[in-house]
């Protein structure tokens, strides 16, 4: 209503004409909800689903506790992700470390052990919390993002270590302690 007119005695009307349309409508398709899918696949061995079907294996052979299992695990996470800067401390003659380098490299390793040690113990909690039966692709779920950052860690130690050696000495390094956690097909998964 916009008003009253005394004359005619009658009330004045205009009508939105736009009632009920939305402004960013106009000239597009307005979608009501959206779904997304996100997947997610891995061509060759993929060394953390197999130590994951690994732990489960133990598991349903009635070991756990024992040989296998959760306890077990943090053993096999560092199988499966070892201390790169503990097996280039190890080569220290063979590539010429000076003691400098050596107490340089040691506090990365230690850095490493530390971070390293408490994604060991999530990715145990996990597996604890997964229960005697658990669902191997949600196990494998929730265990995948625990064991990538552990080797993130790994790789970001060596990067540290890189930095701390000469090129010559770099270069003698295998590349299995350059990238770790990088192996080829042909790696091996530790098996309890």
């Amino acid at each position: 209503m916009r008003g009253f007119d005394p004359a005619t005695e009658q009330y004045q009307y205009q009508v939105n004409e736009r009632f009920g349309s939305q402004r960013s409508g106009h000239g597009s398709v307005v979608l009501p909800f959206q779904i997304g899918f996100q997947a997610r696949y891995t061509l060759g061995p993929d060394r953390t689903r197999d130590a994951v079907r690994g732990a489960l294996a133990t598991r349903a052979a009635g070991r756990f506790g024992g040989a296998g299992g959760a306890g077990n695990f943090a053993s096999r996470f560092e199988r499966i992700l070892p201390n790169p800067i503990t097996q280039i401390i190890a080569r220290k003659d063979l590539i010429a470390l000076t003691d400098s380098q050596v107490v340089r490299l040691t506090a990365i390793r230690d850095s490493l052990d530390a971070k390293n040690r408490l994604v060991s113990d999530a990715v145990k909690a996990v597996v604890d919390k997964a229960g005697a039966n658990p669902d191997p692709g949600a196990l494998f779920g929730a265990l995948r993002p625990k064991l990538d950052e552990g080797r993130a860690n790994a790789q970001k130690a060596v990067a540290e270590a890189k930095a701390v050696l000469t090129a010559e000495q770099w270069a003698k390094l295998p590349e299995r302690i350059k990238n770790p956690g990088q192996q080829g097909a042909g790696a091996r998964v530790p098996r309890p």
